[in-house]
């Protein structure tokens, strides 16, 4: 009984992970950052939709990200800030902004 018990708990914290990740990706946030470096950009974007954020702050502390300005899901914001960058930014299945730092042949770091 207590292994049956068990899955069901288990299966329920990973469909509440889930359903947490999918509503982050559909809601949509206002934003009006100006350029700046990543780390502000990223931690407005962060506080803003409520998402905690991991990043190589000793590797991304001299990029600078693009200027936001308009309505969009968390994943196009990311998206928008970080082009051209050399960075990429996930949402990972606990809902972390996890930022990655990418060479020119996109082998990720």
């Amino acid at each position: 009984m207590k292994t049956g018990l068990l899955n069901i708990f288990t299966v329920a914290c990973i469909s509440t992970s889930y359903i947490g990740v999918v509503e982050a990706q559909s809601k949509y946030y206002k934003f009006d950052i100006p350029k700046n470096a990543v780390n502000i950009t990223l931690g407005i974007i962060a506080k803003e939709s409520e998402t905690s954020l991991l990043l190589p702050y000793d590797k991304v502390k001299s990029i600078k990200a693009n200027a936001i300005k308009g309505t969009y899901s968390l994943q196009k914001a990311l998206s928008l800030a970080l082009a051209d960058t050399g960075l990429t930014a996930s949402i990972n299945n606990d809902g972390v902004i996890i930022v990655k730092v990418v060479d020119t042949t996109n082998k990720i770091f």
